[in-house]
């Protein structure tokens, strides 16, 4: 193999990348970019887009360096000086090729392909995630979980078609203002998120109105969709008589914080291997520090350390009660504890002092994909809730991947497995949590549907994560915008603020799946 000399955007993306996780040299990720990219199917030169800014100097020409990191790789880059691996890469080549490979340079620039290609999908996952190195992380870690799993091409990941069936999810969303005709819509076509935004002032009807389309759901079908609702400000989905309607419709269960704990235990596992407690450890870290930012970088290996020992000591899954114990063991002088772990502690220690799950002891399997739930958070601390609601994610989400995809029918519309539901969603969009992103972006396959019901679109523009691009149906009723081209992305067209500032009680704007153009519709009757 011959000296390869990478492009610009991919040693821009390389440096980023090591310098975010600290993990040196910069070659460990060209090296782990070829592995990628042999592991995943698809022409190597069908390259994804990537969101790597132009620093606008001159680094075009080969072997100028970023950072340090001129791009120039070797073959010990990838097989060492005694080319160990150099017959598996060579054999892992042929395969994908499907040829013998005995021409130097052919073998170069296939490597350079490969390399180039598995920096493109890494600065994609890395820029979807906040440029954060911790969430890249344990990205990367959990979907070498669910490959081992599942395998590439496996019947997992294999779509079916069902005659007979009819999965479409049709929806009356109101009456359009201008013809007074009824508009319908289906939100699981195929090649599309089936993903609903909901917008609007407090008072606007927009959990009414998000409500009324999961119960009009139910309602329709003979065989109902569970749904998972998290009630997260006042707790008037679970207890309020006006709600009393869904709940009837979705036969839910209405679980009360403040007297059950939700039903799962967020640390049990499917095996207690060392990768998959490892992956879990990490996981709750990513998902820790999205919701507590007052936690620093330097605890995540004390973090870490802390649950893969409580693990190895009980030999089942901790609580937070026992990871709290682990840490007292592990640090018996309070001056040491306070001085490594700093806010961590106090933070293992709240989660503890509140009964948020079943202790896994008694946790058994639970049954979110048969019923529905309700899960009233509204007595918790704000950092609680959005944690308590990250972690039943974290939990769902590995078991969901693991499942067949959902069977489609003969017109391409997915089979709808489960909703979840977020009311006052803008709380949990600024936290960039990777797990909301993961479902946003990957559930659509295993059939799952996220309902956001947030209070403007701005909420749903964050940076480097653009929530709206996953949303197949958007509705917003009255409310301030502050960022038009938050609007704009939303529903398509040329909006002034000033005319969704305006709507009239009931009346909202729509973008249908498919258009890119709002229309007004009244979605109920003052």
């Amino acid at each position: 193999m011959k000296t390869i000399h990478l492009s610009k955007e991919a040693r821009k993306a390389v440096y980023d990348i090591a310098r975010s996780t600290n993990i040196y040299p910069y070659h460990i990720w060209a090296r782990a970019a070829l592995g990628y990219s042999l592991g995943i199917m698809g022409n190597p030169n069908d390259l994804p887009s990537t969101n790597v800014p132009d620093q606008g100097d001159s680094l075009d020409e080969e072997k100028v360096s970023i950072g340090g990191f001129t791009g120039e790789l070797k073959a010990d880059t990838f097989w060492g000086s005694d080319k160990t691996d150099e017959m598996a890469f060579m054999a892992l080549l042929r395969q994908r090729e499907g040829r013998t490979l005995e021409d130097e340079d052919t073998v170069t620039s296939l490597i350079k392909t490969h390399v180039e290609r598995g920096l493109r999908y890494f600065s994609a996952e890395f820029a979807r995630l906040g440029r954060r190195g911790d969430e890249f992380i344990l990205s990367l870690l959990d979907e070498s979980s669910r490959t081992t799993k599942a395998g590439h091409g496996s019947s997992a990941a294999q779509d079916v078609v069902q005659s007979g069936a009819d999965y479409a999810v049709r929806l009356i969303l109101g009456k359009d203002v201008r013809t007074e005709n009824p508009v319908e819509t289906t939100i699981n076509g195929k090649g599309q998120a089936p993903h609903i935004a909901i917008m609007g002032k407090t008072g606007t009807g927009k959990s009414r109105t998000g409500l009324k389309f999961l119960a009009s759901i139910n309602e329709a079908r003979s065989q109902k969709i569970p749904c998972l609702i998290f009630d997260y400000l006042k707790g008037d989905i679970a207890r309020e008589a006006e709600f009393k309607f869904v709940r009837d419709a979705l036969q839910a269960k209405v679980i009360d914080i403040e007297r059950e704990p939700i039903p799962l235990s967020p640390f049990t596992l499917p095996n207690y291997s060392e990768e998959s407690i490892r992956d879990a450890a990490y996981r709750f870290w990513g998902t820790l520090k999205s919701v507590m930012p007052q936690l620093k970088e330097k605890q995540r290996a004390k973090c870490v350390d802390i649950i893969r020992t409580a693990y190895q000591n009980l030999g089942r899954a901790p609580s937070f009660v026992d990871l709290l114990a682990t840490a007292d063991i592990m640090y018996p002088d309070p001056k040491e504890r306070d001085s490594l772990l700093g806010s961590l502690y106090s933070e293992l220690q709240r989660l503890a002092d509140y009964r948020l799950f079943q202790n896994p002891v008694d946790s058994k399997s639970h049954p979110f994909y048969e019923e529905s739930y309700i899960i009233n958070l509204s007595i918790l601390p704000e950092e609680l809730r959005k944690a308590a609601v990250f972690l039943t994610l974290d939990h769902l989400f590995p078991e969901l991947m693991a499942r067949q995809n959902a069977p489609l029918d003969v017109n391409g519309f997915r089979q709808t497995r489960l909703i979840i539901a977020l009311d006052e969603a803008q709380s949990y969009l600024e936290c960039k949590n990777p797990t909301l992103a993961k479902f946003l972006s990957a559930g659509r396959s295993k059939g799952v549907v996220v309902m956001l019901l947030s209070q403007r679109p701005d909420d749903f523009y964050q940076p480097k994560i653009n929530y709206t691009e996953q949303m197949v149906l958007k509705v917003v009723f009255r409310c301030d915008v502050n960022k038009p081209r938050a609007m704009e992305v939303m529903l398509g067209g040329d909006i002034n603020p000033q005319q969704i500032a305006s709507l009239q009680p009931g009346v909202a704007k729509v973008c249908l799946p498919g258009s890119n153009r709002p229309i007004d519709i009244q979605a109920w009757q003052p």
